[in-house]
This record gives structure tokens, sequence and C-alpha cells, in this order.
């Protein structure tokens, strides 16, 4: 019969023992696993395609992978844990893959962690595109990953050049089809301004024509008009000439006029003197005629006192017949003067009265004669200016006939100028033709 104490104390140590080596089972079962769980996860952070390092607040290194190593060209030697970031970032420059200031580096990761925010930056690098993110650890630590992003970079790069094609391609055609209109508006109104060209020129060129008519019949008209006003201005000149003749002869005959009344006044002069004269030879000969009258008397009395006294006083009676008879004579010749001087008075008066009159009639022409003159002294020069302004008319209508002469040449070139736009705006319209068809084509190749 077994001791009950007995079996209840092997139970207890069968079941401590079972209990021991299933402890020692289970932990060498987690040790194992745990060993492998370390061995994987050391496999996983060295076969990382990621750099990772982590650093702890004092920015040493507490640990990192191969690929971190690897990424930088960075000696194992020296990037262990326990390394300082300065430490690293210095044997970076000494290597030549690192540029800037290491402490400005440090200083700028310490205040980005400090401000418990996660940062991503991208570094290039010897052609390579580095993406770092940086994770900040509680502690004041932080992790941070290492991907070189070169090929994703490029690809994004692509994608982004893909993207921005495809929206230059939307660009392009939205300006093809814009460009399109706004060509084929323009076209339109070119051709639209080549056919009013066209109209324009054909209208130009009809004018032309009929401004050349008219230019050469006014060229015509204005030359004839040359000529009259030519023969106007030699015709006035002669005119000119002619009244001028005309004054220069009224005023001589307006002296010799004035000289004749001079000369006539003279005359009068003289003739008044001789009626004067014949005035006083009238009173002679009423003289001798009372002395041939008285002698008469004499004589008669002396021959009737011969008679009286006889045979003596005969010889008296023949010398008082003789006186008688002289006394006859006297008498009669005194008769004769006393007619011719009474005859020469009357003449003399009618000379008198006729040279006054003609007198009066040269004071009349000399009057007359100095109006003319006057008359023809204006009319001399009203011609004057008549001539001067028929010679500025010639010249005038000389300068427009060398005016008309010159539009014509110029309505010929304008002829001209209109056939060659004529046959620009044909060759204009011709172009725009081809220009469409050309952009059509251009537009097709660049649609494809």
């Amino acid at each position: 019969m077994t001791d009950p104490v007995m079996s209840s104390g092997m139970e207890f140590i069968f079941a401590a023992l079972a209990f021991a080596l299933i402890a020692t089972a289970l932990s060498g079962f987690f040790l194992y696993r745990l060993k492998r769980r370390n061995a994987r996860l050391t496999t996983a952070l060295m076969n990382m395609t990621q750099g990772l390092c982590m650093w702890d607040a004092q920015t040493r290194l507490v640990v990192c992978n191969d690929r971190y190593i690897r990424m930088y060209g960075m000696s194992p030697d020296v990037v262990r844990p326990g390394t300082t970031l300065e430490q690293i970032v210095r044997h970076r420059m000494a290597i030549g893959n690192f540029n800037g200031d290491p402490e400005s580096y440090v200083s700028g990761i310490r205040a980005r962690i400090a401000e418990g925010k996660s940062t991503t930056h991208i570094l290039h690098l010897d052609g390579r595109t580095i993406s770092v993110a940086e994770q900040p650890l509680p502690g004041g630590g932080w992790l941070a990953t290492h991907e070189d992003v070169t090929r994703h970079y490029h690809l994004e790069q692509e994608r982004a050049a893909i993207s921005a094609s495809d929206q230059r391609r939307a660009t392009v055609d939205s300006a093809i089809g814009a460009f399109n209109t706004r060509v084929e508006h323009l076209l339109r109104s070119v051709k639209d301004s080549a056919v009013s060209l066209k109209e324009t020129a054909s209208a130009l060129f009809s004018a032309s024509d009929e401004t050349s008519a008219r230019a050469q019949s006014a060229l015509q008209a204005s030359s004839e008009a040359s000529g009259s006003t030519a023969g106007a201005a030699s015709a006035t000149d002669e005119m000119a000439s002619s009244i001028g003749e005309i004054g220069r002869q009224l005023t001589q005959t307006t002296d010799v006029v004035r000289q004749a009344v001079d000369e006539a006044s003279a005359t009068n002069d003289g003739i008044k003197t001789l009626a004067e004269a014949a005035q006083k030879i009238g009173a002679v000969v009423e003289l001798i005629r009372n002395i041939a009258g008285q002698t008469n008397l004499l004589a008669l009395n002396a021959t009737i006192e011969a008679a009286r006294a006889g045979e003596s006083g005969r010889g008296f009676a023949v010398v008082a017949s003789e006186v008688k008879s002289l006394a006859v004579q006297t008498a009669k010749a005194t008769e004769e003067i006393s007619a011719q001087i009474f005859a020469m008075q009357k003449s003399t008066d009618n000379a008198v009265d006729a040279i006054g009159r003609i007198t009066a009639r040269m004071q009349d022409i000399h009057s007359y004669a100095s109006a003319v003159a006057a008359a023809v002294e204006q009319q001399n020069a009203v011609t004057q200016d008549i001539s001067q302004n028929v010679n500025s008319a010639a010249r005038g209508t000389g300068e427009v006939v060398d005016a008309l002469g010159q539009v014509t040449g110029a309505t010929a070139e304008t002829r001209r100028s209109a056939e060659t736009v004529l046959a620009a705006a044909g060759s204009v319209e011709s172009a725009v033709g081809n220009l469409r068809t050309e952009v059509e084509d251009f537009l097709a190749k660049v649609a494809v």
C-alpha cells in the first residue's frame, strides 16, 4: 500500500519538473523565435532599399543599415553607433558628397525635430535624387530614411512631362482651333480686302482714263487759251504802245494848240494895234479931207476974187484953178483912201472877231485836247494794267498748261499704278487661296 503523502510529493515534483521542462521548452522556443525575429529584422534592415538610421537626442547614431552607408559612399569604420551627425557630415564633406556647412546642417535638423514635425526634403547628388524623411521620436531623437528616388523621380518627371505634354497638346489643339478660326477670319478679310482693292483699282483705272481724257481736253483748251491769251497780250501791248503814241501826239498837239493860241492872241493884239493905227489913219484922212475941202473953198474964193480982178488976176485964177483941181483930186484920193481905210477897218474888225473866235475855239480845243490827253493818259495806265494782267494771265495760262501736262503725266502714272494695284490684287487673291490651302495642310499635319 502506497503512502498518500509520498504520492502527493511525487506528483508535485513531477509537476514541477514538467513545468520546468515546459518553461524551459517555452523559453527556448520563445528565445528561438526572438532570435529568428531579430535575424529577420536584421536581414530586413540590411536588405532595405532605403537607407535607415536612428539618432538620439544628442545627435548620436543609434543604429543604421548598410544601405545608408553605401548610399553616400561612407566608411563603416566611421559610421557606427555613437558617432555624431556632425562627424558623419564632415566625413561626407571629406569624401566630396556634401557641400554645405556641417554646423548649419545639424542646427537645421535639430530645429525641425524640436518642432515635432515630420519633414521630407530632396537631395540631388551625383545625378541621383534622394528623398530624406525625418520622423521625430519620443525623447528628442529621430528616425531618418534615405531613399534613392531617382527612377521614381524620373518617372514622376516623365509623368509630369507627359501630363504637361498632354496639357500642351490640349493647349496646342485649342490654339490650333483658335488659330484656324483667326486665320480663316483674316484670310476672309484679306480676300474681301483684295476684292475691294481690285474693285477700287478697277474704279481707279476707269477714273484715271476719264481723268486723262478730261486732262487732254483741258490741256488742249488751255493751250488754245494760252495762244489766245498770248495774242491778247501782244494785242494789248500793241494797243498800249498805240495809246502811248496817241498820248504823245496829243501832248504835242496840245503844245501846238497852246502855241497857236498864244500866236493867235499875239496876232489878235497886232490886229488890234493895226485897227488902232487904221483909226488914227482915218482921223488923218478926215483931217486931209477937211483940209482939201477948205483948200477947195479957198480956191473957189480965189477964183471969184481973180474974176473980179480981171486981167490982173488971171494968173492967180490959173493957180487957183490948179489948186482947186489938186483939192478935188486930193478929195477924191482922200475919199478912196477913206474907203480903203474903212474897208481895212472893217476887214480888221472882222479879222479881230474871227481871230477872237479862233482863239476861243483854240482855247476850247486846248481844253478838249488836255482832257483827251488826260483821258488817254488814264487809258494808257489802264491799258498798262490790262497788259500786265493779260501777261500775268498768259503766264498763268502757261503754268496751267504745264500743270495740266504734269496732271496728264500723273494720270498716266496713276493708270500704271492702277494696273499694278489691279495685278497685285489678283496676286493677293491667288496668294490668299494658296495660303488657305497651306494653312489647312499645316493644321492637318499638326493635328495628327
